[in-house]
């Protein structure tokens, strides 16, 4: 399971304070796997994440929402890959990257990047992350065979 996925487990658990049933949970949404969270796989500590979410909202406890400074170091960094991928290191070269990374964004998710919340964020974060790792390898092959 992902760092993040473990995180956000122990968070529902802390917060409905049901930490000391933590082991009978996991091993219950494990399929009787394992009591650890951290050997659960992916979908089982989504699907109980999920039974926690619906638990806090049967108890009026709302899930936080990101903070707007979370929101927008995330744009940035979205924006950040674009500038790396396309090797802008002056004010011209980063506006016109940042053209295309808001460009990119609106074609492969249709919408404006300020207009997105967490998790969509994350996704495109990804996926940037992808285009800038592409481009390297692209640059790395090109490179390799102009020396060969």
């Amino acid at each position: 399971m992902k760092t993040t996925t473990n995180k956000e487990l122990h968070y529902w658990l802390n917060k409905l304070g049901l930490m000391e049933q933590k082991k009978s949970l996991v091993f219950s949404f494990s399929e009787g796997q394992t009591d650890s969270s951290k050997d659960m796989k992916e979908y089982q500590a989504i699907d109980l994440i999920k039974h926690l979410k619906g638990k806090a909202k049967e108890a009026g406890i709302e899930a936080p929402k990101p903070k707007k400074d979370a929101l927008q170091a995330t744009r940035r960094y979205i924006i950040s890959r674009w500038y790396l991928a396309e090797g802008a290191s002056n004010d011209a070269e980063k506006k016109a990257a940042l053209e295309k990374c808001l460009s990119w964004v609106e074609k492969n998710f249709k919408a404006e990047l300020n207009s997105f919340e967490m998790p969509k964020l994350m996704v495109i974060k990804a996926a940037a992350e992808k285009v800038l790792k592409d481009r390297a390898k692209h640059v790395r092959k090109k490179y390799n065979n102009a020396n060969a």
